[in-house]
């Protein structure tokens, strides 16, 4: 089972000596076993705006090509979470740039929540593992910023 974190840590040390990856610190594991990642709505990059958050999956290791749903909500202190949107790679196994609307509801408090899942519930998911880059706010989407799009 540490193969794949192996092989995950090579992927970004190599990445990151080209300048294709985010600093160390800003790349989280997402998997079986950590299937929700929680970031500050303060620490969030509002340099390019605040219409849409930019979702980077960097790095993919989905050995069985297990469908993947990605959820992503908005929960300000002491309130439900408010669903934002989702995205899924295509194909399975495939990194790319995500974008989902923020409805202009993300401001200085709170967290904004992506959670992983399988599309059916059934699917054992051990043996994925994928590397996400760091969340920023956009206004408008760049060629370059993304390969899918579903606001």
């Amino acid at each position: 089972m540490r193969l794949p974190l192996i092989l995950c840590g090579l992927f970004y040390c190599l990445q990151a000596a080209a300048g294709g990856l985010p600093a160390a610190g800003e790349t989280r594991v997402l998997d079986y076993e950590q299937s929700i990642l929680r970031y500050s709505a303060k620490d969030l990059d509002r340099s390019s705006g605040n219409k849409f958050l930019l979702f980077e999956i960097v790095k993919v290791i989905n050995p069985r090509s297990i469908p993947l749903n990605f959820i992503v909500h908005y929960q300000k202190p002491g309130k439900e979470q408010l669903y934002l949107g989702s995205f899924a790679l295509y194909p399975n196994n495939n990194p790319g740039r995500f974008i989902v609307a923020t409805q202009r509801m993300i401001d200085g408090e709170g967290e904004v929540v992506l959670s992983l899942s399988p599309t059916e519930p059934e699917i054992q998911m051990e043996s994925v593992r994928l590397l996400v880059g760091p969340v920023r706010l956009i206004d408008q989407l760049e060629p370059a910023d993304s390969n899918h799009a579903q606001p």
